[in-house]
């Protein structure tokens, strides 16, 4: 059930993904080609006397190249639009949007003149031919600063000129939508620029009811269950899908496969099994909660000469992007299951406290394949987290890129229980 398993952050490189399912649509550049940008002075209070530059320097990034904006604005205030056409969406076709995360590395990568000139970062939406800005900009400063805008929905989002009460249409019926950044004199003056990592992640309607089973076990002296009701009056049919710890499908000789369909009628309950026959495997499972059905799993383990042990073991969201789960290691030992269901890696950034509220490792930063699982101890999660024998306190879990679904288990001598993580 608990194995070793340990991962670096690889480094991270230009890409952009559509997950399975629908599951989420990651964007994302740690390159900035300046081939696939394009940099538009949107904005211009100076009269026309402003001016910008964007270079693609090799290194000086977070790590290695970036984009570089070196903005003049010698009077009023100068909104510069940067978008890259690869980083579009058609809700239309691809589906309703349901919020949005961006994530992204700014710097002002040299002193600006005079020293009272600045500058903000404030994130992008384009649809229709018209320039959406958000109610928050984040200033440039020096040093690699990490910004992270998540939750945001189309009512976020208001013209960049026009009447503050319009939003994009992230709904089925939008139009193609391009998501970037602009980069704003705010104070006139000369200044020097950098954004690295920038990182848009779109969850989708069927983001939001697809959900996992994090950790999923059968054979060697485990069993596992998914039970199913049907509370509303129309019938409801979905496909249950067994995925390995690698991300590849997962044989399930109970089901005769990989996947299962579940058709359940109004007020009807369904089971899938797993029985504890043969070696032991384990992966996760994924599928859409349709509305009016209910679900949990049922863990059981068999050992010779003890009454067998069960625990009743919630879900998790499939599209998750932060949890938070309460460990106790006085007595017992908590070990946690991780997926990243989403086709973009995972770097999920990782913290622990103690009771009293102080942090006793991280925050530190795990690298999680797409499509991949990880279970294991929490004191052999990342290095130094060895410090929770003997102590009580929760962990935070935050995906920097990528998705975190999160279940706890929690073992005491032969028993063990299952541990609820709250996403936030």
């Amino acid at each position: 059930m608990i194995g070793r398993f340990g991962l670096r952050l690889a480094a991270l490189t230009a890409m952009s993904a559509l997950a399975a399912h629908a599951a989420d649509v990651t964007f994302f550049d740690a390159i900035f080609n300046i081939a696939n940008w394009t940099g538009t002075k949107v904005v211009d209070t100076s009269g026309g006397s402003s001016s910008f530059t964007a270079t693609q320097p090799a290194n000086g990034g977070n790590p290695g190249p970036y984009r570089q904006i070196d903005q003049v604005t010698a009077t009023g205030m100068t909104y510069v639009a940067h978008q890259r056409t690869s980083f579009s969406y058609n809700p239309s076709s691809q589906g309703a949007i349901s919020t949005v995360d961006f994530l992204y590395d700014s710097e002002e990568v040299s002193a600006a003149s005079p020293s009272g000139a600045t500058a903000v970062l404030i994130l992008l939406v384009f649809q229709n031919n018209t320039y959406y800005v958000t109610n928050f900009s984040d200033l440039f400063t020096p040093g690699w600063s990490h910004f992270i805008r998540a939750g945001l929905s189309s009512g976020s989002f208001h013209p960049l000129q026009g009447s503050t009460l319009e939003h994009p249409d992230f709904s089925s019926a939008g139009a193609p939508i391009q998501f970037g950044f602009y980069t704003v004199t705010t104070t006139p003056g000369t200044t020097h620029l950098g954004v690295d990592n920038f990182t848009v992640t779109l969850h989708t309607a069927e983001a939001d009811s697809r959900r996992l089973l994090p950790q999923f076990v059968f054979g060697g002296g485990w069993y596992s269950a998914l039970y199913f009701a049907n509370t509303s009056t129309t019938a409801a049919s979905f496909n249950v899908d067994f995925i390995s710890d690698a991300g590849t499908p997962l044989t399930v000789p109970s089901v005769g496969g990989i996947t299962t369909l579940v058709k359940i009628g109004p007020g009807e309950t369904a089971i899938v099994e797993a029985p504890n026959q043969g070696a032991l495997q384990q992966g996760y499972v994924s599928f859409p909660l349709k509305d009016g059905v209910i679900a949990y799993a049922v863990f059981r383990q068999s050992v010779p000469d003890i009454p067998d042990q069960e625990a009743v073991v919630p879900l998790a969201n499939a599209a998750s992007t932060a949890a938070t789960m309460i460990w106790d290691d006085v007595n017992s030992i908590t070990a946690v299951s991780l997926v990243n269901q989403s086709s973009a890696l995972g770097a999920i950034q990782v913290t622990v406290r103690d009771a009293s509220g102080t942090v006793l490792a991280g925050p530190s930063l795990l690298s999680l394949p797409a499509k991949n699982k990880i279970a294991v101890a929490l004191r052999d999660l990342l290095p130094g987290f060895a410090v929770v024998a003997g102590k009580r306190g929760s962990v935070d879990f935050q995906a920097v890129t990528g998705t975190v679904s999160v279940l706890g288990i929690r073992f005491h001598g032969s028993a063990f229980t299952s541990i609820p993580a709250v996403e936030r």
